[in-house]
């Protein structure tokens, strides 16, 4: 199939990145084939290599379309007067099973061990959004919401360590534990890097 008539690259891309999740989700990375892609997607194999270089490429595409919506609520104004209320506010949702994850973060990581180019463009995606939090931490210890004492790198990378096992342990669909203890084990959690407030 060729180019669809009408559509835009960003309805391409968009179209691209629906079909190539459902595919890896359901193939895995190594199952899943370019050609397999573009005919779910309705398009032609040019029309990836016309958006992505590699399937790699477009799995880390189809992972961050996925991780745009936690950023977008972490910078939210309207969600949070501080960052640790966000922090919270997400923390408190990570042990709700989330029906839209499909452990596509999962696949690629394991995919990874055996595909240099994903494991150097996860690692570069990783560390892009670890220094994205640590820099949002630098600011909220700028304007004392967190303790300066804080290592905004180490509490950035604790808290992807923390999402992500979050994602492994929602793949195997634990017995859940009563939320409201788990939403006040977070919060005691974060208390303890809040500034003295003391006198």
């Amino acid at each position: 199939m060729g180019r669809v008539a009408g559509m835009t690259a960003d309805d391409t891309r968009s179209r691209l990145i629906e079909a190539a999740s459902r595919s890896f989700a359901e193939r895995g990375y190594d199952g899943t084939r370019i050609a397999e892609i573009a005919r779910e997607a309705g398009l032609s194999s040019g029309a990836i290599y016309a958006h992505y270089g590699s399937k790699a490429e477009l799995l880390l595409a189809s992972l961050q379309a996925r991780s745009k919506g936690e950023i977008a609520g972490l910078v939210r104004s309207e969600m949070r007067e501080d960052l640790l209320s966000a922090v919270v506010a997400l923390g408190s949702k990570l042990d709700l099973p989330d029906a839209r994850d499909s452990g596509l973060l999962i696949e690629a990581i394991v995919a990874s061990r055996r595909d240099a180019e994903l494991r150097s463009l996860l690692v570069e995606g990783m560390e892009g959004r670890q220094h994205f939090l640590a820099d949002l931490i630098r600011l909220a210890q700028q304007e004392r919401e967190i303790d300066e004492g804080l290592p905004p790198e180490v509490a950035a990378r604790f808290l992807l360590m923390v999402r992500l096992g979050a994602k492994l342990l929602g793949l195997l669909e634990l017995p859940p534990l009563p939320h409201d203890d788990w939403e006040r084990f977070i919060e005691q959690l974060v208390n303890v890097v809040r500034p003295d407030t003391g006198p």
